[in-house]
């Protein structure tokens, strides 16, 4: 029988021939997806223009035709959804939607959400080294880039920083000014937005900060043995120098996470990575005692979580009980504009951004929770590191929208999709099959 006879003929079961392109077409856009990504955000937000369009247009249709490719070469034919969500996606972006305001958006947004998110889980499931190996490499170039900007070497390396373009009044040749750090103390510290809070070759480090969590996530997610690595190092340091709140806490709840429930070896992983951060930020004390004062000041700690908190309750209906107490606390304490004006808020914490949805993705979030547990347990049987690393993900997408209304970023969706992966593989038979009999994913430990 061959594929002609039955349209519901999986992949695996096609000719040897079909089923090596289909991987090798499949395998390639899955390397470029990750690192396509990260290089249009940077250029996107540039506003760099070929004479009409905007570059990151031209890069962003390719980066969408790869995770097409994925979704659709990853499924079995008689799979519907990957045609529904490549469909709907061309049917939002012909009407235009990828431009409404408000809800309307959602016409395009969701099916490109679903569509990176779907890639990402494939990828998760795939090719999770290739996506190890990568982001190794991003970090260890940019590093010592971030390392650069911190210390002050010249305005040239804040050049793809575009931070104060949302700040009113500052012009941007005085926020991309570089000043020396290096063992200046913070009564005579003069520093730039782009040097406190680096963003290597990022245009934000709000943005820089998803990577960095994802990096922890995907490098903890596959600890075979309690000796530190270079890229514990490396994404450590990214850590340190980035110093964003969000990323602080997002690695101290996986970390804690891995020693309630991890094995021995990432329990004692964990203990030594605690040990080197801890050097990491002595060693930045050291070096830039100024800035270091600047990010652990209380006050400094208390306004960045004060104005995204007071962000979030300004969405919500006064009238409730709840809502009144947490406006009397609040009272006083720093706020980003008049949250007065309907429009002035939910602009700094991504939990503001959706709260009016609240109804609708509470329910939404516990009837997803099901499926997810099943598939973590069952992915688990198969691969311990899959599924440990779908954990980390989680708490990683879970946490950092507090801080960054992050969710119209492919990026996000994309990481999401490694969240996700177990409920991907749980119903996805053919997909699963194909991965197990190929032995991509590493076996469960014994």
């Amino acid at each position: 029988m061959n594929s002609d006879e039955n349209p519901h003929l999986s992949e695996i079961d096609a000719p040897l021939s079909l089923r090596e392109e289909n991987r090798t077409i499949r395998r390639y856009a899955m390397s470029i997806l990750l690192p396509g990504l990260f290089v249009n955000v940077t250029i996107a937000n540039q506003l760099w223009e070929v004479g009409p369009f905007f570059v990151g247009q031209f890069l962003f249709w390719p980066l969408i035709a790869c995770a097409s490719i994925i979704v659709l070469y990853s499924f079995g034919p008689s799979s519907l959804v990957p045609p529904l969500i490549v469909v709907g996606l061309l049917f939002g972006r012909a009407l235009g939607a990828n431009s409404w305001p408000g809800l309307l958006y959602l016409i395009y947004g969701l099916p490109l959400a679903a569509l990176f998110a779907v890639a990402g889980s494939a990828t998760a499931l795939e090719m999770p080294e290739r996506v190890r190996r990568q982001l190794k490499i991003y970090f260890a170039l940019t590093v010592p880039f971030m390392l650069l900007q911190v210390a002050g070497a010249g305005s040239w390396t804040l050049a793809l920083n575009t931070e104060t373009l949302a700040v009113p009044d500052l012009e941007m040749d005085l926020a991309r000014a570089s000043y020396t750090t290096l063992f200046v103390p913070y009564e005579q510290a003069l520093f730039s937005i782009g040097q406190s809070r680096p963003a290597g070759f990022m245009h934000a480090n709000n943005f820089l900060s998803l990577p960095i969590v994802f990096a922890l996530a995907v490098q903890w997610g596959r600890i075979r043995s309690r000796r530190l690595t270079w890229s514990d190092v490396v994404v450590c340091s990214a850590v340190v120098l980035a110093m964003a709140k969000i990323v602080m806490l997002t690695f101290i709840v996986m970390a804690l996470w891995l020693l309630w429930t991890g094995s021995a070896e990432e329990r004692g992983r964990m203990r030594r990575v605690f040990v080197l951060l801890l050097g990491l930020y002595a060693a930045y004390a050291l070096l830039f005692p100024g800035l270091f004062s600047h990010h652990f000041r209380w006050a400094h700690i208390g306004y960045s979580v004060l104005i995204r908190l007071n962000d979030f309750v300004a969405t919500l209906d006064s009238s409730l009980p709840i809502v009144g107490v947490l406006l009397e606390v609040l009272d006083g304490t720093p706020q980003l504009r008049d949250a007065s004006q309907p429009d002035a808020t939910g602009v700094l914490s991504g939990y503001a951004f959706v709260s009016r949805w609240l109804p609708v993705l509470i329910p939404l979030a516990l009837a997803t929770s099901l499926p997810l547990r099943r598939g973590l347990r069952d992915l688990r049987e198969h691969s311990v590191q899959a599924s440990r690393t779908a954990e980390l993900v989680l708490i990683a997408c879970v946490i950092f929208p507090a801080a960054v209304p992050i969710f119209r970023s492919s990026v996000y969706w994309y990481i999401v999709g490694f969240a996700v992966a177990p409920i991907v593989w749980r119903y996805s038979p053919r997909l699963r099959s194909r991965i197990a009999a190929g032995g991509v994913l590493p076996l469960a430990r014994s």
